[in-house]
């Protein structure tokens, strides 16, 4: 009941990584730390926090509600990186 807009102004996720490129060297000359950070962790964990609770934990029904929130992202822009 108090996890909705009325009580959450905003959320904010912070990665702090304490360990080095180890042995994914290879993986990140490939892909990109970058890349593999935001793509497959930090917006795996924003839909998550953010989607509305599942009817079910079918793996489509879940889908369809991360699918939901990240439709719902709006772009960076110039104006909003300055505030």
């Amino acid at each position: 009941r108090a996890w909705n807009a009325e009580n959450i102004e905003n959320i904010q996720i912070t990665v702090a990584e304490s360990l080095g490129v180890e042995k994914r060297a290879g993986y990140y000359d490939k892909t990109g730390a970058l890349l593999d950070m935001i793509q497959n962790h930090l917006l795996q964990l924003l839909c998550l926090i953010a989607m509305e609770p599942p009817s079910s934990l079918d793996p489509d029904t879940v889908r369809n509600e991360k699918q939901k929130v990240l439709e719902s992202l709006r772009p960076f822009t110039k104006e909003t990186l300055e505030t």
